[in-house]
């Protein structure tokens, strides 16, 4: 088990890589975040998800991230598909961050075995879509954080078996482990132990990004004397400035953020909970109508539009904000007469689950 051992390997390191490393892998992550978990354990999540992502090349075929957060019930915030930008994974990390949203399917409990179960289910059906097929080739990877001994010890390690004998390559890092916790991972290389996450999570940040890097490297080679061959050193963001003195505009890596200027010094300001920055509007708007979330946009500044995945709602736009609406109770959205009409006379192909 990794116990902050990892400071003895520094010696044997062949490479560091600065880099954002390639590969075609979906990977999911499973945080614990009922209030079993104390306040000061859970917090240092949203940073410490946002930089592990940032060792991974985000794209359409390249990585894609799926999360989970769990507690008396496994809760999917995020699927690895349709793709995400990297923006949009920040962002669903800090949404997912919010765990009072979630307190009923949380509080109560700790049920590692419910994560892992769903996990499954997300690498095999990687859209939450009836019939969508998994990408050909991708990785699978399941990065599972616990916190304290699981409620079911031999649930979490028969859900834990199967999914690594479903091709899984799992990851585990905890706090407060219990007996099952070593028989998550896949191997002893991807099994870390710590004593809090507060103080953890960032010692080990660069050996469980590097270690997800290693995965997709084929001419890496992994053994149990040296876990770490190759370390990688994700790039840095850009630094964010000032156009001009009164400038208010989202935090491009993250649409839950913004920032106003004051003396053209860039502020970082967060929205309200369950809330995204609105570009068009400069200000905080429920992500249900803000397009960073929904991936909707609108293509005129005014207007009635087809939803792109569900027939039986509509996109009403104003100022270029996309309100998502329901047709009423048997009735499908009629782009030729812009309202929603007899079912028999739409012809709606047959979309996906939202």
């Amino acid at each position: 088990m990794i116990s902050f051992r990892v400071i003895l390997l520094l010696a044997i390191f062949t490479a560091t890589v600065k880099c954002q490393c390639p590969g075609v892998a979906d990977v999911i992550i499973a945080v614990p975040g009922s209030d079993r978990v104390p306040g000061q354990e859970f917090f240092p999540f949203e940073q410490f998800l946002t930089k592990l992502v940032s060792f991974f090349q985000i794209a359409e075929d390249q990585f894609n991230i799926g999360l989970i957060i769990y507690g008396k019930e496994a809760v999917a915030i995020s699927w690895p598909q349709p793709f995400k930008t990297r923006t949009q994974i920040n962002t669903r990390i800090t949404l997912m961050s919010q765990r009072k949203t979630y307190a009923n399917q949380l509080d109560g409990g700790n049920d590692v075995a419910a994560a892992i179960i769903l996990m499954r289910q997300m690498f095999s059906d990687p859209s939450g879509y009836p019939s969508r097929m998994t990408r050909n080739g991708a990785k699978k990877i399941g990065i599972v954080f616990t916190y304290g001994p699981a409620e079911n010890s031999q649930l979490v390690i028969e859900a834990a078996r199967t999914a690594k004998d479903e091709g899984v390559v799992m990851f585990a890092i905890g706090s407060g482990t219990g007996q099952e916790f070593p028989e998550i991972a896949t191997d002893y290389c991807k099994l870390f132990s710590v004593g809090r996450f507060i103080d953890g999570l960032p010692s080990v940040l660069s050996y469980i990004g590097s270690s997800v890097c290693t995965e997709l490297d084929p001419m890496v080679n992994v053994t149990t004397q040296n876990c770490f061959p190759v370390m990688h050193i994700p790039k840095e963001d850009e630094p964010v400035n000032c156009a001009s003195m009164l400038s208010v505009f989202q935090d491009p890596s993250n649409c839950a953020y913004y920032y106003h200027c004051l003396f053209m010094r860039p502020v970082r300001e967060k929205c309200p909970p369950e809330m995204l920055f609105e570009p068009m509007a400069l200000n905080c708007n429920y992500k249900e109508a803000v397009s960073c979330y929904t991936n909707i946009w609108c293509p005129k500044n005014e207007g009635l539009f087809p939803h792109p995945t569900d027939c039986n709602k509509f996109v009403n736009c104003f100022d270029f904000i996309p309100y998502v609406q329901m047709c009423p109770s048997g009735l499908r959205y009629n782009a030729a007469i812009e309202a929603c009409d007899e079912s028999g006379k739409v012809t709606c192909p047959v979309y996906k689950k939202t």
